[in-house]
This record gives structure tokens, C-alpha cells and sequence, in this order.
């Protein structure tokens, strides 16, 4: 449990670092290969080396895929995006737990290696689609995955954002139209 606590607490200043991306591909890359490792060495040497390979793990899970997934769901997707990011995450946690024993008992430690290929698969997912948030505004952020013909300007995005802030903006506007409006036709008179 503290090995949790302390790699999520790690993370959040290696994100200002390396950012999402880097940090995703870093873990994903260590969770793969300690998941191997956990495989290879159980049928080779002693249970504490395992059990050092897995808080090894645990450490790369919760620097990277575990906190980070989060994150970037809530920096790249609206509500409705969120919500099914939310449920594909936990349905998919409810299915590994309801067979993590079945998989066990056919596969005994071999169930390591299909978990390292599901942690590669990740890998090559963040290579090839997973782009970096760090730094970018919320324009940029509302931006990073729509077609060009659907990218929001600035002042489009400040709507977007907060309709507080949103009606705020149009009010005055309207108001600073029709000031404009009446210094016009004070300047005719």
C-alpha cells in the first residue's frame, strides 16, 4: 500500500518533467519487462526476487498508466468522453478481477506473459497515438485530437470552456455593440 502512495506522490513532479507521454511510454515500457521478468523468474529463482520484480512494477503502474490515464482523459475529452472512458475502465478491472483465478489456474505464472503483452500493447498504443498535453493552453487542449476543419479558435474555445464566462462575454459584447451603435448615431446627429 505505501509503495502506492509514494509512486503516485512521485508522479506528479516527474509529470511536470518528462510529461504524460513520456512518462506513459518510460512505465509502460517497465511494466512490460518487470511482468516478464516476474515470468521468467519464478521458474528460475526465489520468491523474494519475484517479489522484488513486482513492487517494481507496482512502481512503474503507479508513476505512469495507473494516475496518468486519469489525467489525460479529463485534459482531452468532454463529459460524455469521460464517462465512457470511466466505464470502459472499470468494466474492463471488473472483468480481470471476476477470471485473474482462472487465468491463474490454466496458466499459472504464463498468465504474467499475457499481461506483458496487454502492458506492450499499451506501449505501442501510446507510441503511435497518445500525444503530449504538457504545456498546451485549454485552446490547444480542446484542439489536440479534432479534424483541422473542426479546431476551435481562441475566442471560440473561451465559449466552450465555462458558460458562466460564456454568457458573461456575449453580454457584454452586446452591450459594447450597443454603445458603438449609439456613439455612431450621436456622431450623424
Amino acid at each position: 500500500m505505501s509503495v502506492n502512495f509514494v509512486s503516485a506522490l512521485a508522479a506528479m513532479p516527474m509529470l511536470r518533467y518528462f510529461g504524460r507521454r513520456g512518462l506513459l511510454i518510460f512505465t509502460f515500457l517497465g511494466c512490460t519487462i518487470s511482468l516478464i521478468l516476474v515470468a521468467i523468474l519464478h521458474t528460475f529463482y526465489t520468491s523474494e526476487s519475484v517479489l522484488a520484480v513486482m513492487v517494481i512494477f507496482i512502481v512503474m503502474f503507479e508513476l505512469g498508466p495507473g494516475p496518468i490515464a486519469w489525467l489525460y482523459m479529463s485534459e482531452v475529452l468532454n463529459e460524455k468522453g469521460i464517462a465512457m472512458g470511466t466505464f470502459i475502465n472499470w468494466t474492463l478491472t471488473l472483468i480481470f478481477s471476476l477470471f485473474t483465478t482462472q487465468l491463474f489456474n490454466a496458466l499459472g505464472f504464463n498468465t504474467f506473459i499475457v499481461l506483458a503483452v496487454t502492458c506492450g500493447t499499451g506501449f505501442i498504443f501510446v507510441l503511435l497515438a497518445v500525444k503530449e498535453t504538457k504545456d498546451l493552453s485549454q485552446t490547444d487542449l480542446l484542439n489536440l485530437y479534432r479534424p483541422e476543419e473542426y479546431k476551435l479558435s481562441l475566442r471560440e474555445s473561451t465559449f466552450t470552456s465555462n458558460d458562466d464566462t460564456a454568457s458573461d462575454l456575449s453580454t457584454s459584447m452586446i452591450k459594447s455593440s450597443n454603445m458603438k451603435g449609439s456613439i455612431k448615431k450621436n456622431q450623424l446627429d
